[in-house]
């Protein structure tokens, strides 16, 4: 497969456009949690449910601009699945479905975080529910009972999975097309696992590679795969270039060190038995 002018012009021109809404919506990200209901994103599960009256507003426009800018995610991970796809056949194209959906359900469970911490609250402070308004450990039994708070943690744990298993296979099919080292796949691969663990902090350093990667901004130079407009896979681990291996040559004879000298064949014995090994007399005894 390979494309043409045109369609490599048009490939670069669609990242371009994509990785700028990527950037923004990493630095949108970065901007609503830091500047919207900070103090209450660090607090204990108690302290969350007594203050989500006061900052409730600020939740709120912190949830919606998070999940917009994840939305914003979208175009690169899409660009990207693309130029794969147009470099190799061995890639599976339903699964856009999921590198689209993946964002989409994280997005989702930003905005039900909301309803969730809502539901919470009035369950917890409830006068007749009778719960202790300083025990943490009440508090987080009342928070993960709540229905919102059970479909926050099935949309994220879906949308995570979703773009941990993308991340991976789009890395290893973009390595094997040549767009991009082994070591940046590897490292996208890991970034997109450790969404799991580390959540938005690995999710938005995964996203400037990969924003940076298909804008063609990329530090230095990018593979040579996508100017190329076809596959150009790596050579194998301690091959270089792709070059065919030679024939084997014959060694020649200085190539072998040391010394040697002619040893002269030992005569061969005669029928009369000259030459022969001597025969040794036996003594009679009288």
């Amino acid at each position: 497969m390979e494309l043409t002018n045109q369609q490599i012009e048009d490939e670069s021109r669609r990242g371009r456009i994509a990785g700028i809404a990527t950037l923004a919506g990493i630095a949108l990200f970065i901007i609503a949690m830091a500047a919207f209901a900070g103090d209450f994103n660090s607090a204990d599960q108690a302290e969350q449910l007594r203050t989500f009256e006061s900052v409730k507003g600020d939740l709120l426009a912190q949830v919606l601009l998070q999940a917009f800018a994840v939305l914003l995610f979208i175009p690169s991970l899409v660009s990207l699945f693309r130029s794969i796809r147009d470099r190799s056949e061995a890639l599976r194209p339903g699964l856009i479905g999921l590198v689209i959906a993946s964002p989409i359900l994280l997005a989702l469970s930003l905005v039900i975080t909301y309803f969730a911490f809502k539901e919470g609250a009035d369950a917890f402070l409830d006068p007749s529910a009778d719960y202790d308004p300083n025990s943490n450990d009440q508090a987080e039994d009342v928070f993960y009972d709540q229905f919102p708070t059970q479909l926050r943690t099935g949309f994220g744990l879906a949308g995570s999975l979703g773009l941990a298993f993308t991340t991976v296979y789009m890395a290893l099919h973009a390595m094997r097309a040549g767009l991009m080292t082994r070591f940046w796949g590897t490292l996208a691969m890991a970034l997109g696992v450790g969404t799991l663990l580390f959540g938005s902090l690995m999710l938005v350093a995964y996203m400037i590679v990969i924003a940076l990667l298909v804008a063609g901004w990329w530090p230095g130079t990018r593979p040579p795969a996508w100017d190329a407009g076809k596959a150009m896979p790596w050579p194998a681990p301690g091959r270089p270039g792709d070059a065919e291996p030679k024939q084997d040559e014959l060694a020649a004879p200085e190539d072998f060190e040391g010394s040697a000298f002619e040893v002269e064949p030992e005569p061969e014995p005669q029928p009369n038995g000259e030459g022969g090994p001597q025969k040794r007399k036996r003594k009679r005894r009288s």
